[in-house]
C-alpha cells in the first residue's frame, strides 16, 4: 500500500482501518522518516494475532537494519521475539538484564520472582529504641 497523506492509505481512511492496520501506518510513517531510535510502548497492545506477528516482524526487522528499538511491554512472548536485551524492573529499579536471546519463560520468571530479601539494616549504636521513643545515647 502506499501513503497518500497524513490520514489515507491507498482509498482508505486510516481511521477505518482495523487497530493492527492502524499500527502497522503509524509505524510505516515512523520508518520513512528515518530514525535511528524508535522507543516503542507496547506497540502490540489492542492487535489480533496476525497483525500483531507482522508487527513484530516489522520491528525485528527494522533493528536488524540498524536502527535502535528501546521497547517497553508487558508482553514477555513479544520481548521474547524481538530483543536480544530485556531489563526487567520492580519499583522503578532493574531487577534482572537477561542478554541473548530470552525466552518468554525466563522472561516471566525474573518478572514475577519474589525480590530478594535484603538483611535488616544493623541498628546504630547511638541509637536505642523504647517502644515508640528514640532517644540518643550519650556522646
Amino acid at each position: 500500500r502506499t501513503v497518500d497523506g497524513p490520514d489515507r492509505v491507498g482509498q482508505h481512511q486510516v481511521g477505518q482501518l482495523s487497530g493492527g492496520n492502524r499500527q502497522k501506518v503509524l509505524f510505516g510513517k515512523w520508518l520513512a522518516t528515518g530514525p535511528r531510535l524508535l522507543v516503542l510502548h507496547e506497540p502490540t497492545q489492542g492487535v489480533d494475532i496476525g497483525a500483531r506477528a507482522q508487527l513484530l516482524g516489522l520491528i525485528r526487522r527494522a533493528a536488524e537494519g540498524g536502527i535502535a528499538i528501546v521497547m517497553a511491554s508487558i508482553e514477555a512472548e513479544d520481548l521474547a521475539a524481538v530483543c536480544d536485551r530485556v531489563l526487567v524492573m520492580r519499583q522503578g529499579r532493574v531487577t534482572a538484564e537477561l542478554a541473548g536471546p530470552v525466552p518468554a519463560e525466563e522472561i516471566i520468571r525474573h518478572t514475577y520472582a519474589e525480590p530478594a530479601l535484603k538483611e535488616p539494616a544493623a541498628l546504630d549504636d547511638s541509637v536505642t529504641s523504647n517502644r515508640n521513643e528514640r532517644t540518643e545515647a550519650p556522646r
